[in-house]
């Protein structure tokens, strides 16, 4: 399943994501304040935190499993 087309109708295109998301969802060290920023974006695009989770997941080669939790908290 391609994650970014299914999540593309409520982000829209990555073109048009801000260069910030992109660099936290692909190339920033997965820390709280990266994934507090990312769950921010989805969360204002209205996508839900769990959908936000998986699709963070499935960007970064080095998820840890403790950021899930930040992000629901956040």
């Amino acid at each position: 399943m391609d994650l970014l087309a299914v999540f593309g109708e409520k982000l829209g295109s990555v073109d048009s994501w801000p260069t910030s998301v992109i660099t936290d969802m692909f190339y920033e060290e997965t820390k709280i304040s990266v994934s507090r920023r990312v769950a921010s974006f989805m969360y204002a695009k209205g996508v839900s935190v769990n959908d936000a989770a998986k699709l963070y997941k499935a960007c970064q080669a080095a998820w840890k499993n403790v950021l899930e939790t930040h992000m629901y908290g956040w």
